[in-house]
């Protein structure tokens, strides 16, 4: 608990001081290289990832998905700005009134 809480205080505070926030399912390489705890390695991988399945959908999906990732880095990244918003659902047509 107090480590959620923690996490909460430090990414407020970055996004406090200016910090913008970027969507990793959106962000560029360059965007991923700035973020604290990621550098050219790491964010390759999160973007050939990405490319090859799709948008992650939670910060767990991410840790399982591309190695290297783990809790701390993960707190740096929200730190720095990131942001994992989970992908929309896809628009289902609407029936037909008939």
């Amino acid at each position: 608990m107090l480590k959620r809480m923690l996490m909460i205080s430090v990414t407020s505070l970055a996004v406090w001081h200016g910090a913008s926030a970027v969507d990793l399912n959106a962000a560029s390489l360059a965007e991923l290289e700035s973020a604290r705890g990621l550098g050219p390695s790491k964010a390759a991988l999160i973007l050939k990832e990405r490319e090859a399945k799709g948008p992650f959908r939670s910060w767990d999906d991410l840790h399982a998905r591309v190695p290297g990732i783990g809790e701390k880095t993960m707190e740096q990244m929200r730190a720095s700005g990131l942001t994992l918003a989970p992908p929309a659902e896809p628009s289902r047509p609407a029936p037909s009134a008939s």
